[in-house]
């Protein structure tokens, strides 16, 4: 959590260290809001008066005012949002983003800043690629792209300038031709006599029973980039999961799950795309292979009710980086992690997560999980 105190120590260690320009990455702001927060401003005030030379901010996932923070004889230029840049989101406030330019020179021996922006907006489809990431020019023929680019620098601000040097030509996005479907048919589960039995909606298969469902699996056609999994069918709830619902499914970058008490074997194993998981705060185990083989996982958030992560739950989960276990963890394969050799794990001071991050030679930052 940030304090002025610690942003001190930062900056002041950077400096000792002969940084000439120190840049605040700052994860702050309220998400949605594409307006600033006074708790930004406060901050990017003591950045600023601290040495700060340049901020740049995240978290809101939509893109916020570009200003400067005047401190003494310092100008010092904040990016208070950049933006959502990869997502599912298009054809909203999400999906337009823009990335900072940063042009440092050296003028009477001192540093210069000049700060310009590319828009960028995050499409459906491009080149039959879903969910892409196009560049956008100042100057387009595209009725589309200009009205994404008259919104972007809009929601910037005109304190800053477009940088157009960088796009190269005037990206078309994919037309896209939806397919209606039908919602799936809900039987009345009042009027069943006869358990257990099978359904199916338009995402998954279940086995339903008389007082809890289990999910069987995700249905080939459900080709979407984020799925959530229920926590009620038919009004009861979803309390199990066959093995390797998901694996090897080459579509899903962030799978969210609610309502289940475990992740189950090989739930996500080589799902190389990947990106998160949100698991249930009635989740007590990760199970063996889970997540075995994602390759662009990069963070694993455990709830306050996980205890137990079995073997190989995240082995050659290569790019895997943030790990928050929380105090209730008492017991971690010791090949949990295997292969995954950038892993930091965030813990409690004193916990076991603490203790088998230093047993397995993985670096530990302490912090107070909720």
């Amino acid at each position: 959590d940030y304090t002025k105190e610690r942003a001190k120590e930062i900056i002041d260690a950077a400096r000792a260290e002969g940084a000439e320009v120190v840049f605040a990455c700052m994860h702050w702001g309220k998400e949605n809001w594409t307006t600033v927060h006074k708790n930004q401003k406060t901050i990017g005030k003591q950045l600023a008066d601290m040495g700060y030379d340049c901020i740049i901010g995240s978290h809101p996932h939509v893109l916020q005012p570009y200003t400067t923070i005047t401190s003494g004889d310092r100008t010092v230029p904040v990016f208070y949002s950049l933006g959502n840049y990869v997502s599912q989101n298009f054809n909203n406030v999400k999906s337009r983003s823009v990335i900072a330019v940063i042009d440092l020179s050296r003028a009477d021996g001192k540093v210069k800043i000049d700060c310009s922006y590319i828009p960028i907006s995050t499409v459906e489809s491009y080149n039959g690629r879903p969910f892409v990431v196009i560049p956008l020019k100042k100057i387009s023929k595209r009725p589309k792209n200009i009205r994404k680019f008259q919104r972007i620098s809009g929601e910037i601000g005109e304190e800053i300038a477009i940088n157009d040097s960088y796009v190269n030509k005037d990206y078309k996005e994919d037309k896209v031709v939806h397919e209606k479907k039908e919602k799936a048919v809900e039987p009345d589960i009042s009027k069943i006599t006869s358990f257990p039995f099978e359904y199916e909606d338009n995402h998954f298969t279940y086995t339903v029973y008389e007082d809890h469902v289990r999910i069987n699996s995700i249905k080939p056609e459900y080709r979407s980039v984020s799925c959530t999994v229920p926590e009620e069918v038919l009004g009861l709830p979803l309390t199990e999961s066959v093995d390797g619902i998901f694996e090897n499914n080459d579509h899903l970058r962030k799978i969210k799950s609610i309502g289940i008490p475990y992740v189950s074997a090989r739930l996500c194993k080589n799902c190389q795309y990947l990106e998160g998981f949100r698991m249930g705060q009635g989740t007590t185990v990760v199970r063996e292979e889970a997540f075995a083989g994602c390759t662009n996982l990069y963070s694993a958030v455990m709830k306050r009710g996980v205890k137990t992560i079995e073997s190989k739950a995240f082995k050659g989960c290569t790019n895997l980086k943030s790990v928050k276990v929380p105090n209730n963890v008492t017991d971690i394969a010791d090949d949990a992690f295997e292969g995954c050799s950038r892993a930091v794990f965030y813990c409690d001071e004193g916990s076991y997560a603490e203790q088998y991050a230093k047993e397995h030679g993985f670096k530990v930052i302490y912090m107070k999980l909720p």
